[in-house]
């Protein structure tokens, strides 16, 4: 076991900043990590009583406070990378082409209803960056707006002049 040096802290002892700094960054690493005391003392080669005495300023020990950094922050490092990662991969899945089929049915009634001089998302009142993302398979409609797209990719021709009926847009 390490033996670092230590000295008991008087009640009446103030800790200078930088240590109390130094000590919170410690535990700031040590919970984005995701270790408890226990497996920081283990690591260090201490006893877990010790840590928590330098944790709560019970005893001052520079020597155990810059040996945790020290362990702790190509740890953090290295968590730090994994995590970015891990969102990029998330964006980039994000970003895909989710629901292809169903954007190549909507394009299609997109382009119909341009030949009409017809905004779709108007006529569906919705956005037009929603309607971007259907375009682009990022996401689908729901519900009625779904049903209605589908029944215009079935037979554009019949449908829209029912939909216009219903709901009266100017066009273009």
């Amino acid at each position: 076991m390490w033996n670092p040096k230590y000295d008991f802290v008087a009640s009446s002892d103030v800790m200078s900043e930088e240590y109390t700094n130094k000590i919170d960054d410690m535990m700031a690493l040590k919970n984005n990590i995701g270790w408890n005391l226990d497996k920081l003392a283990s690591e260090l080669d201490i006893t877990g009583d010790l840590l928590r005495a330098v944790i709560t300023q019970e005893v001052f020990s520079e020597d155990i406070v810059n040996q945790a950094l020290l362990l702790l922050q190509p740890l953090y490092d290295e968590w730090i990378a994994a995590s970015r990662k891990e969102i990029l991969a998330r964006e980039e899945k994000y970003k895909q082409n989710r629901f292809p089929d169903f954007a190549k049915k909507i394009r299609q009634v997109n382009a119909q209803a341009r030949a009409q001089d017809l905004d779709l998302f108007i006529l569906l009142n919705v956005s037009r960056r929603t309607m971007e993302k259907w375009l682009n398979g990022y996401s689908v409609p729901q519900g009625f707006t779904r049903f209605v797209i589908e029944k215009l990719f079935e037979d554009y021709d019949t449908n829209i002049q029912l939909i216009l009926q219903l709901n009266p847009i100017k066009k273009n």
